[in-house]
């Protein structure tokens, strides 16, 4: 009750970076995190946020010619604070990547403050981090 599906024949001619024999797909696609909270690292107050967030993202690419190597990137703790990301092959010519980020509290404070800033920062720092999506040998 509290999930939107929806299903688009969307243009992904700016996600998808391509040369003439390989293509490449960011890692980390979300804006979740400005630069500007990574300050918030060397003071003792909590950080709050007005709700708690999920994102999940899936993405299936019809890319005949192409295959990715499987993977999964994650980035957190796992329980309060993560980014995950998987691709693989599917059948017939496609591509699924899976993203997926949680913050599960409001307020964060001690520990938990600077796990989830820690986790920001390696965000930040894999933002050319990418998939490999490369031709198949014919």
């Amino acid at each position: 009750e509290n999930t939107i599906i929806f299903n688009a024949r969307a243009d992904l001619s700016n996600f998808v970076i391509s040369s003439s024999t390989k293509k490449y797909i960011r890692k980390t696609p979300f804006v979740v995190f400005e630069r500007e909270l990574l300050d918030r690292k060397d003071d003792d107050y909590p950080l709050y946020f007005s709700c708690r967030k999920k994102l999940d993202l899936t993405i299936l690419i019809e890319a005949p010619g192409y295959k990715v190597e499987k993977e999964q990137f994650c980035l957190g703790d796992m329980h309060t604070s993560f980014f995950q990301t998987t691709a693989q092959n599917m059948e017939s010519h496609h591509i699924k990547l899976t993203y997926s980020f949680n913050r599960d509290s409001k307020i964060m404070k001690d520990t938990e403050k600077y796990g989830f800033l820690e986790l920001a920062e390696q965000y930040l720092k894999n933002k050319k981090n990418m998939y490999e999506l490369k031709k198949e040998k014919e």
